[in-house]
């Protein structure tokens, strides 16, 4: 593939793990770690822009700042903080505060190469994967959205006042500054720590030596201690179980815990996190791709970041949802083929198991009742053959994408999880503050 398209094939790639990533995580033969790790490189390994604080003085100089005054760069060029597709994050530091701030710059040609390149992927989704073809407008709408830094500021503060009062301690979101920011510049607080799969890996090679023995056989012990077999509902509790009980092991042998991840708590809390903006706020971030998670320092709170995607939800939509999420859970057949044709889901043949099979594996589970046998891929191409998508509403479809990324993340350490299970309180409190939940549980 030409090389102009590999930061977009790459987006296409969080996009679906529908088509990618999800399936990589079902592998628990290492071949997950290897996507990851390639992704993290490309990214990480992109040519540094040497002029992003000229960029960054002559985008606030159009909206009449000075940057001069209000920001400080290193003395010497650093590598960004983080790099995609269209643009990268610089460390700067106010200099009314001393406060250390993550400037993001657009690159100056990145919408142009999008609007070109968007067109290919469409092309190659309608060839490769002709069931996602109808999700890409979709996709294209969200990537637009993705340019104007003002519009990600505006999200990130609704996404952070809806937050914080709930979730202050275990959550951070960035505080936006926004007579630092313009379209193509996003100035915010910095926060301290990586990429929640960095920090799993950097913890266990630190585990590892401490221990004297190799990173790699060290972690492949580990992972494998997370992975359950085959059921949904036991195979968080393990894991939760398993976290506690090598705390305590660390602890008694070693006299520290620290370094050990609580992964369920990170799973659990991106679930309910989510859960909550999709039923509760109404507006929530439809891009939660692990890249997009940090882990700060303390080892517990969860940073998010990347706002460019970030979805409003309308209340008569919230609460057929709800009732959809409560069918899935209560594993009713006939009820989620409903639910979800009341939502606008339209098929050729109205198929109730076909659906139900296939509503089950975006917003719930892919355990082997559902797939049966099937890679994604497969799965994907039964389901249409065998009752064809006519309409899929672009909020379901983003709903689903969320849910899919979260569990994808979760898979990735060997940990499955129902989303029907996770999702449904947060269901149930939409619908009991509407007067509704006596119906939903009919």
């Amino acid at each position: 593939m030409h090389l102009r398209y590999l930061a977009w094939t790459k987006k296409l790639q969080n996009e679906a793990p529908v088509a990618l990533g999800v399936q990589a995580a079902r592998h628990q033969d290492g071949r997950t770690r290897a996507i990851t790790t390639t992704s993290a490189t490309t990214r990480a390994n992109k040519n540094n822009n040497n002029h992003n604080s000229n960029q960054v003085a002559a985008e606030l100089r159009l909206a009449g700042r000075d940057v001069a005054e209000l920001l400080e760069w290193p003395e010497e060029e650093e590598e960004p903080l983080g790099c995609a597709s269209i643009g990268q994050v610089y460390r700067a530091t106010l200099r009314s505060t001393g406060q250390p701030v993550a400037v993001k710059v657009q690159s100056p040609d990145a919408e142009a190469l999008f609007r070109s390149d968007i067109r290919t992927l469409q092309m190659f989704t309608s060839f490769a994967l002709p069931w996602a073809a109808e999700n890409m407008n979709a996709i294209e709408k969200l990537f637009r959205s993705e340019f104007d830094y003002l519009l990600e500021l505006s999200n990130m503060q609704a996404i952070r006042a809806n937050l914080l009062p709930r979730w202050g301690q275990s959550v951070k979101v960035p505080k936006a500054y926004p007579d630092l920011s313009t379209q193509r510049v996003l100035c915010m607080e910095l926060l301290d720590g990586e990429k929640v799969v960095d920090a799993v890996q950097r913890r266990m090679r630190i585990l590892a030596e401490h221990e004297g023995r190799s990173p790699e056989a060290y972690e492949k012990e580990q992972l494998e201690a997370f992975r359950t077999g085959k059921g949904v509902t036991d195979s968080l509790w393990l894991a939760r179980w398993k976290t506690r009980a090598w705390r305590c092991w660390r602890w008694l042998r070693w006299g520290d815990a620290h370094e050990v991840v609580d992964l369920p708590h990170i799973i659990d809390t991106m679930m309910a996190v989510h859960g909550e903006q999709v039923f509760l706020d109404g507006v929530f971030n439809a891009d939660p791709h692990p890249g997009n998670i940090l882990l700060l320092r303390d080892g517990r709170t969860l940073g998010l970041i990347d706002f460019g995607q970030v979805k409003e939800l309308p209340l008569d939509f919230r609460i057929r949802l709800a009732k959809l999420v409560i069918a899935l859970a209560q594993q009713d057949e006939a009820k989620v083929a409903q639910m979800e044709r009341d939502l606008g889901m339209r098929t050729r043949h109205s198929r109730d198991d076909v659906r139900y099979r296939v509503c089950s594996f975006w917003l719930d589970r892919d355990t082997d009742d559902i797939m049966q046998g099937m890679n994604l891929h497969d799965f994907m191409a039964w389901g249409e053959s065998e009752d064809p998508v006519l309409e899929f509403p672009e909020e379901l479809y983003l709903v689903y994408r969320c849910s899919v990324m979260i569990r994808s993340l979760a898979l990735a350490f060997g940990i499955r999880l129902s989303t029907a299970q996770h999702w449904r309180p947060h269901a149930e409190e939409l619908l009991r503050r509407q007067g509704l939940l006596s119906g939903a549980k009919s």
